[in-house]
């Protein structure tokens, strides 16, 4: 049995096993993948900490951002252009903290198996770049109103309109999901095949060291 350390995969599965390749030093899955991809469970002292700090930013993110989002639905008065992308940048914001934060905060707890299939796997890519990407944006486009509200206000009078803000909006949101949507494709499960007592172990890892376990007899 061969295996190629470029892809990481076994190769040649109907030949002989190799005794002399240092993979076979290992007796079972678990400490092969504990020597290859890392540990699976790091130390509290370690996670608890971290735990800590993203329950206390996931919980002051979340009712941050719903309030700054209800206030501008609730008020008339208070959806003007500025506001628009306030609002923008909120939604961005939540998206974030919901669907990334609580994935990420379970890969200090558990680094693998990566459980919710290829999928999920390029939506949480997808997701995580888009709102990035949006949120800088957002912040270029809120930033180059206040500039043209200062500097050349004539100018940024017969500009104004909420219309041209979501356009704009629009526009960012539409040009983040373009420019996201390369990085979910190339996102994959990958799997590293463990080759022991005639049998393989097919594990998959997505970026770090999150993994994805199917033992084939």
């Amino acid at each position: 049995m061969d295996f190629d350390n470029a892809t990481g995969m076994t190769t040649n599965m109907t030949s002989a096993p190799n005794v002399t390749d240092p993979f076979y030093q290992y007796s079972d899955a678990a400490s092969f993948l504990q020597n290859t991809v890392g540990p699976k469970y790091l130390p509290l002292q370690v996670v608890l900490p971290i735990t800590i700090v993203y329950i206390i930013i996931f919980v002051t993110g979340v009712v941050g951002n719903v309030a700054v989002c209800l206030v501008i639905i609730r008020n008339p008065g208070l959806q003007t252009a500025t506001n628009y992308y306030l609002f923008s940048l909120a939604v961005s914001d939540l998206a974030v903290l919901v669907l990334g934060l609580p994935n990420d905060l379970k890969v200090y707890w558990q680094q693998y198996p990566w459980g919710l299939g290829v999928a999920l796997c390029k939506i949480r890519a997808l997701v995580s770049e888009m709102t990035s990407y949006v949120s800088v944006l957002i912040i270029v486009a809120f930033s180059l109103e206040r500039y043209l509200a200062i500097c050349h206000p004539l100018l940024s009078y017969t500009m104004a309109g909420l219309r041209r803000a979501m356009r704009i909006i629009a526009a960012i949101w539409l040009i983040s999901l373009c420019a996201a949507a390369p990085f979910a494709f190339y996102t994959d499960v990958h799997y590293i095949e463990f080759p022991r007592g005639g049998y393989s172990e097919s594990v998959g890892v997505v970026g770090r060291p999150v993994v994805k376990g199917q033992v084939r007899r």
